[in-house]
């Protein structure tokens, strides 16, 4: 990390002669030559030399990084947007494929409550029933000969 140190803090002033800005310059005394100045809002003149490098190094990551971060932004809400759209046709298809499991469930119900009467009626009858249509159709059939 480098370290810096302010070379010039220069005001700037509006037409009613008022410090509107602080031009900030800083130049890097470690780990090669680096220089530069920015201008940030407001009378800066009494600030210490760390919080104007810290003003300086913010006022630059805002105006060289900010699009830049606004970008990624950008392409992070796409990847989530696309992410929901698949959520969504998932979950679309998981209610349908829940919807077809309850119907199917209902008939199973339904035929094992069929089921379930049937035998109870033929234990009910001791297989009466049965064995009187199977002798009524046997005898319509020699009826039929």
């Amino acid at each position: 990390m480098r370290n810096w140190n302010v070379v010039g803090r220069y005001p700037i002033y509006d037409e009613e002669n008022k410090i509107t800005h602080t031009e900030i310059a800083i130049a890097s005394t470690s780990v090669g030559y680096a220089t530069f100045t920015e201008r940030v809002l407001g009378d800066h003149a009494n600030k210490s030399e760390k919080e104007l490098i810290d003003l300086a190094l913010e006022a630059l990551f805002k105006s060289e990084f900010s699009d830049r971060a606004m970008a990624e932004s950008v392409q992070k809400i796409e990847e989530m947007d696309q992410a929901i759209k698949a959520s969504n046709a998932l979950m679309a298809k998981m209610e349908t494929a829940i919807a077809r499991a309850e119907e199917a469930a209902n008939e199973n119900r339904r035929l094992v409550k069929t089921v379930t009467l049937t035998l109870n009626q033929i234990i009910a009858n001791g297989g009466t029933d049965e064995e009187e249509e199977h002798e009524s159709s046997n005898q319509s059939n020699q009826d039929q000969n």
